[in-house]
């Protein structure tokens, strides 16, 4: 009888031990692929978009931060770009005017205007001269807060006007000829739009409402050939 259990008890260290083996050479593998993946991500060459020339891209807010900065490294790249400002004639647009290239426009873009809104658009389709409109960059955006109970509604508004209703404007007046070019939007959202944070509930209201657009509208332009994304930067100065 000892020697039965003696024997078990080793039959079952024995198998105990090799399992223990798979699972550690298993993890190994899949550690290694992994790391495989990611080297061969660094490795692989950077390729641009074909035809870049011929592929105009819409940005709004123009006027500083991440959308003066696009609007430059699009035009380094050779792309045509259409820079929506909201003040034409301020000190932003004025460096996109005169440290870029020829084939940088900077146009008035009030996201909240509908007149404007048309009128650049317009404007975009009578000069595309056999080029597309293949990218619209929703960037333009504003940025309220305080105590929930305290902020005026008129603030809370003015966010949503900006932030939500003027990328669905925007969105909905460019969809036509982007989906003529299977092109793509992008939506500048924020991480503050899945996860709220104390005295920034205007902004927190807008940036979750326009994920939920982005997220819809992506399933309904799958079927046209438009890519619609969201880029969720953190805070930047």
């Amino acid at each position: 009888m000892i020697g039965y259990l003696s024997g078990a008890c080793e039959a079952a260290w024995w198998c105990w031990s090799w399992s223990c083996q798979l699972v550690g050479a298993a993890a190994l593998l899949g550690l290694a692929a992994w790391l495989l993946t990611i080297a061969l991500d660094l490795l692989h060459p950077l390729r641009l978009v074909d035809r870049l020339h011929q592929r105009v891209v819409l940005i709004t807010g123009c006027d500083s931060g991440f959308g003066e900065a696009l609007a430059r490294r699009l035009d380094s790249l050779g792309v045509p770009v259409v820079a929506g400002c909201l003040f034409p004639e301020g000190p932003g647009a004025q460096r996109l005017v005169q440290q870029c290239s020829s084939r940088l426009r900077v146009l008035p873009l009030d996201v909240t205007s509908e007149q404007q809104v048309r009128d650049a658009v317009s404007s975009i389709r009578d000069s595309l001269d056999g080029r597309e409109l293949w990218a619209l960059v929703n960037n333009a955006g504003v940025s309220d807060g305080g105590e929930a109970e305290l902020v005026p509604l008129e603030a809370f508004e003015r966010t949503l006007a900006v932030n939500t209703v003027g990328v669905v404007r925007v969105t909905q007046a460019c969809l036509p000829l982007i989906r003529q070019a299977k092109g793509r939007i992008v939506t500048v959202a924020s991480p503050l739009g899945r996860t709220a944070m104390p005295i920034m509930s205007p902004y927190c209201m807008s940036k979750s409402a326009v994920i939920s657009y982005c997220d819809a509208l992506r399933v309904e332009m799958k079927k046209w050939g438009v890519s619609v994304c969201t880029v969720e930067p953190s805070s930047y100065m």
